[in-house]
């Protein structure tokens, strides 16, 4: 019995040890902004990299699009906070996971996805995709983002 503990412990401490955790995020965006976001990373452009205790802190422009210094964002990071304007209590955006729970009333954070895109003819990208809105204005905001070149936007 007791060599079955210590290699049920062995065995826990083995896969809690192998998984990967990222930065957590706290994305700030514009005061009553709606679309989408996208962050792309490992860029040479003026945003510098910003914490807020260890927490990667992403201050969004108004056009949406945030050219980070940061690398990727890897592994278990949970879910990102979102604030309007400033990171308080009472400028925190809820975040919904399921995108058919959308309200047509309230603003909500949505999204979250990874991706990977071709810059031109230098290399690729790597980004993250949110969404900032009711429902209509999430669906504009895909619809916008389906007419982009992620590639483009890149420095």
């Amino acid at each position: 019995m007791k060599l079955n503990s210590i290699i049920l412990f062995i065995t826990i401490a083995i896969l809690v040890g192998s998984c990967n955790y990222g930065e957590k995020e706290i994305i700030v965006v514009p005061k009553n902004y709606t679309s989408y976001i996208i962050i792309i990373y490992n860029q040479n452009h003026e945003s510098q990299k910003k914490y807020l205790g260890s927490k990667r802190v992403y201050e969004i422009p108004k056009s949406g699009i945030l050219k980070t210094k940061f690398a990727g964002n890897y592994g278990n990071i949970g879910l990102p906070e979102f604030y309007y304007g400033k990171i308080s209590a009472s400028s925190k955006i809820k975040y919904v996971l399921d995108l058919e729970k959308l309200s047509s009333k309230t603003v909500v954070a949505s999204g979250g996805a990874t991706g990977v895109a071709d810059k031109n003819t230098d290399g690729k990208i790597e980004y993250q995709l949110f969404y900032i809105g009711n429902k209509e204005q999430t669906d504009k905001a895909h619809n916008d983002i389906e007419k982009l070149h992620i590639g483009t936007l890149a420095d």
